[in-house]
C-alpha cells in the first residue's frame, strides 16, 4: 500500500481586490464628483464579501496628464475610506463620491489639471494597482445664487435672480458665461435635470402644465477657453402653475342676419380650460 508523503507547507493566497475601473471626474461648484466602477473579485477570482477599502490620489499638475510613473511618485492619497464607508455612496456598483476642494486651494491651482487615480486595497494594505489616471482643470467659482423669485404667467413661468459678484474665495467673478437652470417634477433628490440655459439673470419656462408643480434651482456657468464649470445650485425655488388667467377673446366674430334670426359665428378658444361662452345683447349701438 502507497502511502503520501506531505509536502512542504504552501502559504495562503493573499485576497487581493481587483482594479477599480472607469474612473471620471467633473467640477461642480467647489467639489469634483469622482465615478468609478467598484471591484466585485479578488484577484484570484474570488468573490468580495462587501466593498474594500478604497484610497483616493490626487496631484495638481501644469500641462498634460503625467505618466503613471510620475503619478505614483507625486500623488498623494487624500481620502482613505473603510469599507463600510464607501458603502455609503455606492449605487449599482458605481461610487460617487465628491472631492471638496476649499476656495483657497481652487484660488491657487486654478487652471492647472486636477490628477486622479483610485485603488482598492485588503485589510493589510495590499492593491492591484491604480484604476485609470483621470485629470481636469479646475477653477474658482462664484458663490451660489441666493434666491430664485418666480412667476407665473399665461404662456411661461418667469425665474429672475440677481447675478453674483464674488467668487466662494472673495474674489470678483469673471468669464461669466450664463446660467444653468435644473428643474424637477417632484424636488427629491437625484430628479433634477437641465432643463434650459439663459444668458442674463432670467429665465422663462415655456414648457409647463397648468395644475402641475415645479421646483427649480440655478447654476452660474463660468467659461475658462475650451473648459466650463458650473458654481453650487442655488436654493430650491418651488412654484405651483395656478391657472388664475381668462380665455382669450373670442376673434372673428361674424353676424348674419335672416328672417326672425341673427346667426353669429366666431373662431373656437383653444384654451384647456374653457367651459363654454356667454352671449351679450344690446338694442343700442356700442352699449356692452
Amino acid at each position: 500500500m502507497a502511502c503520501g508523503v506531505p509536502g512542504p507547507p504552501v502559504p495562503p493566497i493573499p485576497k487581493i481586490p481587483q482594479v477599480p475601473s472607469g474612473l471620471t471626474a467633473r467640477q461642480v461648484g467647489e467639489r469634483v464628483q469622482l465615478r468609478w466602477t467598484l471591484p466585485r473579485l479578488n484577484t484570484d477570482g474570488t468573490r468580495l464579501e462587501g466593498p474594500p477599502k478604497i484610497e483616493v490620489l490626487r496631484t495638481f499638475v501644469s500641462g498634460a496628464l503625467p505618466s503613471p510613473e510620475r503619478f505614483a511618485a507625486e500623488a498623494k492619497v487624500v481620502y482613505s475610506l473603510p469599507g463600510q464607508v464607501v458603502s455609503s455612496f455606492v449605487q449599482q456598483d458605481i461610487v460617487a463620491f465628491p472631492d471638496v476642494l476649499n476656495p483657497g486651494l481652487l484660488r491657487e491651482q486654478s487652471g492647472r489639471l486636477a490628477v486622479y487615480a483610485v485603488r482598492a486595497t485588503n485589510d493589510k494594505g495590499e492593491s492591484a494597482g491604480m484604476s485609470n489616471l483621470m485629470g481636469l482643470s479646475v477653477y474658482p467659482v462664484a458663490v451660489p445664487i441666493a434666491l430664485v423669485r418666480t412667476r407665473v404667467t399665461e404662456r411661461a413661468i418667469e425665474l429672475r435672480w440677481e447675478p453674483p459678484t464674488r467668487t466662494t474665495s472673495g474674489a470678483p467673478v469673471d468669464a461669466v458665461a450664463g446660467y444653468q437652470v435644473y428643474r424637477s417634477e417632484t424636488g427629491g433628490p437625484g430628479s433634477f435635470v437641465l432643463h434650459g440655459t439663459a444668458a442674463a439673470p432670467l429665465y422663462e419656462d415655456a414648457q409647463f402644465r397648468f395644475g402641475q408643480k415645479y421646483f427649480y434651482f440655478v447654476r452660474t456657468l463660468a467659461q475658462y477657453g475650451a473648459d466650463s464649470v458650473e458654481s453650487d445650485g442655488s436654493a430650491i425655488a418651488e412654484v405651483f402653475a395656478r391657472d388664475l388667467f381668462p380665455p382669450p377673446v373670442p376673434a372673428n366674430v361674424i353676424v348674419v342676419a335672416g328672417a326672425g334670426r341673427v346667426d353669429l359665428t366666431w373662431d373656437a378658444s383653444a384654451a384647456a380650460d374653457l367651459k363654454g361662452y356667454f352671449v351679450y345683447r344690446s338694442l343700442e349701438s356700442g352699449k356692452g
